[in-house]
Parts: structure tokens; C-alpha cells; sequence
């Protein structure tokens, strides 16, 4: 690739994200004036006058910290965060075993989790969601490594109320060294 083309690469690659974002938007039937709102704001952040005099400045080559400017705009307005300044639309519901059941004790049961996962698929189906990908945590660090009972029935009342599983991912924190446990040198005595 010629580093002549990097100006309209970006162009070009820049126009194809803003399509791509329109459509997700129309599509999630988002209101006109926030989904102007939020082009806009990718807009601004990608095509602000100063870096576009900067990038078709006629030169022979680009420095790196140019090439980066360009590759680091791209890669953040690909991501295309939708954020609480733009749309109000990264956490389209949340449901917790506390929510669902009385006792303290059951909050971390397999049946706290399957009546949240049967909430949060019935508000998916309702914004038209019907694929999901699955990460599961631990909680890691130097306390437990595997996920607690509740995370295979939740994956199961998902799976049965209609919900297309994707990837299913563990993305448990795992030091590669660690601090000390908690709970001394004889451990925890019961």
C-alpha cells in the first residue's frame, strides 16, 4: 500500500464505519435526534478539522506518530462505544439473584440464577435480541477460580427460553502471581 493512499484509506474506512453504526441504529429503533447525537459525536472525534488538515498535507511520508493518530482513530471509532453521553444503551438490563429471591443465603443458589436469566432473556426478546455470546467470571484474583453453582443453570434457562447461544467465554481474573490469601496461616477455621 502506497502511504499516498493513507488519507483517503481513512476517508473511506471512516464513511463504511459511520454506514455500518446508521444502520445498527435504525435497526435497534433508536429515537432520530439521539442517533444523529451519536453520529455526530463519531463525526467529530474522527474527522476533526485540525487532523484532517494534518493527514492531506502533501508529504512523502508519514511519521509515526501521524500513521498512529490514523490507526488509533480508526480502531476507537470502530469499537463504536454507544456510552451514557451518547445513547444511554451499554447495559440494556441487569438482574441479580438478590433481586430475585428473599433470603440472603439464596441469593448465590442455581435457582436465583435460572429466574434471572429468564428475565434478562424476556427483555432481550422484547428489544429484538435473539443471539447472545456468554462470559462467565469467577472471582478470581486469590479467591475462587471456578464459577459458583448458578452459572451453568443461568446458561441453561437461557438456552431453553429461546435464546441462540454463541461463544461462551471465561473471563475469570487470573494473576500470574498473587497476593496473600486472606484467612492466615492455619486457614480458615470453622
Amino acid at each position: 500500500m502506497s502511504v499516498r493512499t493513507l488519507p483517503l484509506l481513512f476517508l473511506n474506512l471512516g464513511g463504511e464505519m459511520l454506514y455500518v453504526l446508521d444502520q445498527r441504529l435504525r435497526a435497534q429503533n433508536i429515537p432520530g435526534d439521539k442517533a444523529r447525537k451519536v453520529l455526530n459525536d463519531i463525526i467529530s472525534t474522527m474527522f476533526n478539522r485540525k487532523f484532517t488538515e494534518e493527514l492531506f498535507k502533501p508529504q512523502e511520508l508519514y511519521s509515526k506518530k501521524a500513521l498512529r493518530t490514523v490507526y488509533d482513530r480508526l480502531a476507537h471509532a470502530s469499537i463504536m462505544r454507544l456510552n451514557q453521553a451518547s445513547m444511554d444503551k451499554e447495559t440494556i438490563c441487569r438482574v441479580t439473584g438478590g433481586m430475585k429471591v428473599k433470603a440472603d443465603r439464596d441469593e448465590s443458589s442455581p435457582y436465583a440464577a435460572m429466574l434471572a436469566a429468564q428475565d434478562v432473556a424476556q427483555r432481550c426478546k422484547e428489544l429484538g435480541i435473539t443471539a447472545l455470546h456468554i462470559k462467565l467470571r469467577a472471582t478470581g484474583g486469590n479467591r475462587t477460580k471456578t464459577p459458583g453453582p448458578g452459572a451453568q443453570s443461568a446458561l441453561r434457562a437461557l438456552a431453553r427460553s429461546g435464546m441462540k447461544i454463541g461463544r461462551i467465554e471465561d473471563v475469570t481474573p487470573i494473576p500470574s502471581d498473587s497476593t496473600r490469601r486472606k484467612g492466615g496461616r492455619r486457614g480458615r477455621r470453622l
